[in-house]
C-alpha cells in the first residue's frame, strides 16, 4: 500500500454527492420551474444550514438527488456576484464522506485550497460535520460526514397532493465538468491526488471540424462520477469553447440524471415544454450499424432525438436539453443505462458528423 492509498481508505473518503448547489437570481421561480416541468419536490430549508446570511435558499429532491437553489437577498452578496460574472448554474458540489478530518487534511495537505475548516452545523433533528475546499476554477465542493446514512428527505406536508409530473429521475449518474484549454491534467490530477478518485476513461474525439479531450474520474466506491472535458484544436470553437466563454471560465457544464425508461421521462419532459437539443436526422441512418439492431425502439429515439451508444457492458441512450437559463451555462442530461458504464464516447463524434453532414447538404459547409 503507497502512502497515497493509506490516506485514502477505504470508506473514509468520497462516499456520494450530497447535494448540488445551484445560484440562481430567483429560487421562488427556480423552485416552481423545478418542482412543475423536472418533478422535483419541494423539501423546504436546506440541510446542513447556510453559514452565510446574505442569501436564501431552497431545496428540492426526486429520487436519490438533492438540488440547493441560493439565490442572494442583497446586490453585496458573494452570489449576486457569482451570477454577475458567471450566470446561473453550479456553484457547488456537496460531498458525502466517511471521515472528515481524514479526507478534509489530506486533500489540503495535497494542495487543496481550504474555504472552510471542519465544523459542525445542524441538519434537521441531527448535527453534522462539514467543510469546504476549492475545486477548477469558482467550483467549490463542500465535504459532509454523517453520522448515519443519508436517506432522502420528504417533502414539505403541503407537497403531498400537490400535482407534480412524474418525470422519473432516479439519481445523478454524472457531472460534467468543462475545462479551458490545457487545464484538463492538471484538474484530473486534483481530484486524483487530493480527494483520492481513480482515472476510468479517457477520450480524444475529432471530426473535421471540431475535436475535444476528456477524462472521467470517480470516487474508489464508484458513488461519484466526474466527465472533464476541454477543447482541442480544431477549425471551429468547440461546445466546450462556447460554455467556457458564456460562463467565463470553467464550472459544471451538465447535470446528468439517470432514469429506467428514457423514452418516458423525455415525453413526459417534452409536454412540460423541456426543449432538446436537436438531432439532425443523418445520425439515425447510421446508429445500427454502428450499434447494433433497435427494433421497434428505434422510431422512439429518432422521434425523440434520442442518441444511442454501446460499450463492452451494453447500451446507452442519452438526450441533452437546451440551457435552462439566460446564460447557457447549464443544460441537463437525461441518460438511461442498460449495462453500459461509459459516458457516450461514441455519440459525441457520431453527432458532430451528422450535424456537419447536414451542414454539408444544406450547404452550409463549404
Amino acid at each position: 500500500m503507497t502512502l497515497l492509498d493509506s490516506d485514502h481508505r477505504p470508506g473514509m473518503g468520497v462516499q456520494s454527492i450530497h447535494h448540488i448547489e445551484i445560484y440562481v437570481s430567483n429560487n421562488y421561480q427556480a423552485a416552481h420551474f423545478y418542482r412543475s416541468v423536472l418533478g422535483f419536490r419541494i423539501l423546504g430549508q436546506p440541510t446542513p444550514a447556510l453559514p452565510q446570511q446574505d442569501c436564501s435558499s431552497i431545496e428540492v429532491g426526486q429520487g436519490n438527488v438533492a438540488l440547493r437553489l441560493t439565490a442572494p437577498l442583497a446586490a453585496s452578496s458573494p452570489v449576486a456576484e457569482h451570477i454577475r460574472v458567471h450566470g446561473e448554474g453550479v456553484k457547488d458540489i456537496a460531498l458525502t464522506v466517511g471521515n472528515l478530518d481524514q479526507v478534509f487534511q489530506t486533500a489540503v495537505n495535497r494542495g487543496a485550497r481550504p474555504l472552510r475548516y471542519p465544523a459542525e452545523q445542524q441538519c434537521g433533528d441531527d448535527v453534522v460535520r462539514a467543510a469546504c475546499i476549492a475545486s477548477c476554477g469558482d467550483l467549490t465542493h463542500s465535504l459532509i460526514e454523517q453520522s448515519a446514512p443519508s436517506t432522502p428527505r420528504p417533502p414539505l406536508a403541503s407537497e403531498a397532493n400537490g400535482k407534480i409530473p412524474n418525470v422519473g429521475f432516479e439519481d445523478l449518474d454524472h457531472v460534467a465538468l468543462a475545462l479551458s484549454a490545457g487545464e484538463l491534467d492538471s484538474c484530473v490530477d486534483f481530484y486524483v491526488t487530493a480527494l483520492g478518485f481513480r482515472e476510468t476513461h479517457q477520450e480524444q474525439v475529432n471530426t473535421e471540424y471540431s475535436a475535444m479531450r476528456s477524462k472521467v474520474v470517480q470516487a474508489p466506491n464508484g458513488g461519484v462520477r466526474f466527465p472533464i472535458m476541454e477543447p482541442a484544436p480544431a477549425k471551429r470553437k468547440s461546445q466546450i469553447e462556447a460554455y467556457v466563454e458564456s460562463h467565463e471560465g470553467p464550472g459544471t457544464q451538465h447535470l446528468a440524471f439517470r432514469t429506467r425508461n428514457i423514452v418516458q421521462t423525455v415525453s413526459n419532459l417534452a409536454a412540460a415544454g423541456i426543449e432538446f437539443l436537436p438531432t439532425p436526422d443523418e445520425y439515425y441512418t447510421t446508429v445500427e450499424a454502428r450499434v447494433g439492431p433497435l427494433y421497434s425502439e428505434l422510431d422512439d429515439f429518432r422521434r425523440l432525438g434520442i442518441l444511442v451508444d454501446r460499450d463492452a457492458k451494453g447500451l446507452l441512450f442519452q438526450v441533452f436539453t437546451k440551457p435552462i437559463g439566460p446564460r447557457p451555462t447549464l443544460f441537463l442530461e437525461i441518460i438511461e443505462r442498460r449495462g453500459a458504464e461509459g459516458f457516450g464516447s461514441g455519440n459525441i463524434k457520431a453527432l458532430f458528423e451528422a450535424v456537419e453532414r447536414s451542414q454539408a447538404r444544406k450547404g452550409a459547409v463549404a
